[in-house]
């Protein structure tokens, strides 16, 4: 199942995940990607449009909030 930006749940989770602390490798794992394949799978997903485009639209909200446009 896919939310209104065509992510799945696990791919949503990686998004806020990787807002957190731009670290793809520890954005994958806790957001319940296997370890073993962390660096991989971070790698993909930062190369899905649908991914990117929630990513940037996050650091948008964030570079507004601390007034850093």
């Amino acid at each position: 199942m896919k939310d209104k930006d065509g992510l799945t749940p696990k791919q949503a989770r990686f998004c806020l995940e990787y807002l957190k602390d731009f670290n793809g490798l520890q954005s994958a794992i806790r957001a319940g990607y296997s370890s073993r394949c962390a660096k991989e799978t971070a790698s993909e997903l930062l190369t899905n449009p649908n991914i990117r485009a929630v990513v940037e639209r996050g650091q948008a909200r964030i570079a507004k909030k601390v007034e850093l446009d």
